[in-house]
């Protein structure tokens, strides 16, 4: 059996209390990057060592919105785009992105949405798919 290894991280976005979203940081073990360039004030979140973000909190045994959580953070102005790519040797390769706002609104697309797409475009069967 193979080990699912990834990277996954966010675009820089700003956040309405610096110190909340640092104190989440830390709780949720994800890195922090702040933007000193183009986007001065603006931050963005790192998964680390291959993980992907947090999903499930083992302390309080319970699932994390991760998504939802970050929006909590968010300038009321913000967006943050969250991505992940990853695979599982070659058998499995996998991306994700998706972007949720203050509101906690999202919108999400995923690497296998390919096949649908190209069944629809051509009019023909689904290719098959790039898997062990």
């Amino acid at each position: 059996m193979a080990n699912y290894h990834c990277a996954a991280r966010t675009n820089y976005f700003r956040v309405k209390d610096e110190a909340a979203f640092r104190a989440w940081a830390v709780r949720r073990g994800v890195e922090i990057a702040e933007s000193f360039a183009v986007h001065r004030g603006h931050f963005a979140v790192f998964a680390t060592d291959g993980e992907a973000f947090p999903n499930y909190d083992s302390d309080r045994d319970e699932e994390v919105d991760f998504a939802a959580e970050l929006a909590g953070h968010l300038a009321p102005d913000s967006v943050a785009v969250v991505l992940e790519v990853g695979a599982e040797k070659l058998c499995y390769l996998v991306g994700m992105a998706l972007a949720i706002n203050a509101h906690g609104q999202r919108v999400a697309l995923d690497l296998a949405d390919i096949y649908r797409l190209a069944e629809q475009a051509f009019i023909q069967p689904a290719p098959t798919r790039a898997e062990y």
